[in-house]
């Protein structure tokens, strides 16, 4: 058991608009039990065979930037530490930033009037997650939790119509 939390905040400036934003996950509990008859074992804040990684909150945390047809985001990803269940080992914290920048096209442009480009950055500086080699034997890390890829830069173009 556990709850979400989302916090958002909008600032209109005469430069533009920031809008803040941050979703936190919390964990209160994560039970398992190994064998029928055995008791409950706790798993928040642990790496385990059992139930991988559940750190005891996560949260994603946005800065976005509008002005007029542009506009910017960053939003960083961050994974307190944990302990590895089987030797006590303090497993390290892990964060991440993504990073975009966008130009959506006006009325005056008639081919391209309401298409929005972006370039974007997930994992600006190719974060891997903390290794726990005697929990995760395959990557040596729990992909599931912290992801399998580095960096990936993108570009999308959307049309409205």
């Amino acid at each position: 058991d556990g709850y979400d939390v989302t916090l958002k905040y909008t600032f209109k400036a005469d430069v533009g608009r920031f809008d803040f934003g941050s979703n936190i996950g919390i964990y209160n509990h994560y039970t398992h039990v190994d064998v029928p008859g055995d008791p409950r074992q706790e798993t928040v804040g642990k790496s385990t065979v059992f139930n991988g990684t559940i750190p005891r909150w996560q949260s994603y945390t946005t800065a976005e930037f509008t002005r007029g047809n542009y506009a910017g985001f960053l939003g960083w990803r961050s994974i307190p530490s944990i302990i590895d269940d089987e030797d006590g080992a303090n497993i390290g914290s892990f964060n991440s930033l993504d990073a975009a920048v966008s130009y959506t096209f006006g009325a005056k442009n008639k081919w391209m009037s309401g298409a929005k480009v972006s370039l974007g950055v997930n994992n600006v500086f190719n974060k891997f997650g903390p290794q726990d080699p005697t929990i995760f034997s395959d990557s040596n890390v729990d992909t599931g939790t912290y992801g399998a890829m580095g960096r990936f830069i993108y570009i999308d173009v959307k049309f409205k119509f």
